[in-house]
């Protein structure tokens, strides 16, 4: 694995939620919680970014 920096966020009891529901999508069954934050996250960043959303998908791991 990668030499990560850790970092801790709190998330509203709400918003904490509806990531964690993902995880009954099969996409993101099979993720860490770190795994499925940091997904969420570069594919916000790269929307912000102005690249359409096929090339977010795209670039998103399988497994």
């Amino acid at each position: 694995m990668a030499n990560r920096n850790r970092t801790s966020i709190s998330f509203p009891d709400a918003l904490m939620r509806r990531i964690f529901a993902l995880r009954n999508n099969g996409r993101f069954t099979r993720c860490s919680d770190s795994e499925l934050v940091r997904q969420l996250a570069e594919y916000g960043l790269q929307l912000s970014e102005g690249q359409a959303i096929d090339d977010v998908q795209a670039k998103a791991p399988t497994s």
